[in-house]
């Protein structure tokens, strides 16, 4: 796969019903070892890299929810991105101010997974003209697209990067069939995410 696996961690569900976000896992980043020296990733959703979080606030509003994971804090929103309705996720750390953002796209069973997903990185690749992305979509079944999906036999995933190792990244997979997921990141984001797993290692093993 182009892109690994990189945290266990789960951003809480919270239910639509007590207007709560609802936030998938962050499932994958790009390989720093696959970097290249294209158009810089310079923030998430028009945010630079570094943004405090009231500055955020200040421009978008009181968020729906805010969460305090691992030491870094979320604060979330619902917004229509691509005619598309979307959790939008903002997270920042100590004074690395904003290091990563993320949209969850929702789908209906009614809605054309494939076509979501190839928007929406038709859009990010607008972006990054002169870029290639970094991309792998597969079916192994004899179905549609989204319906092999839906039985884990599909999934697709593409993503930028840059030279100071931030990154885009777009994917669907048969862990969420029904959601396209968007995430935007610098690597302090992730800084000492390795570690900890080594640490957990030695302490289990």
């Amino acid at each position: 796969m182009i892109l690994r696996t990189f945290i266990a961690c789960v951003l809480v569900a919270g239910l639509a019903s007590r207007g709560e976000a609802q936030i998938a896992t962050a499932d994958y980043i790009p390989d720093s070892s696959l970097l290249h020296t294209g158009s810089p990733i310079a923030g998430f959703a028009s945010t630079p890299w570094g943004a405090s979080r009231s500055a955020v606030i200040r421009r978008l509003g009181a968020p729906r929810s805010v969460q305090r994971l691992a030491g870094t804090d979320a604060i979330v929103y619902h917004q229509t991105v691509l005619h598309y309705r979307a959790t939008a996720v903002y997270l920042f750390r100590g004074d690395d101010g904003l290091v990563a953002g993320m949209y969850n796209f929702d789908l209906p069973m009614n809605a054309d997974c494939e076509a979501v997903y190839d928007a929406i990185a038709s859009a990010i690749a607008s972006r990054y003209p002169n870029d290639s992305p970094l991309e792998e979509k597969t079916n192994a079944s004899s179905l549609s697209f989204c319906d092999g999906v839906l039985i884990g036999k599909a999934a697709a995933q593409t993503a930028w990067l840059d030279a100071q190792g931030n990154s885009a990244s777009v994917s669907i997979d048969s862990e969420h069939p029904r959601r396209v997921f968007v995430l935007y990141s610098t690597r302090l984001a992730f800084d000492g995410v390795e570690a900890a797993n080594a640490a957990e290692v030695r302490r289990q093993f």
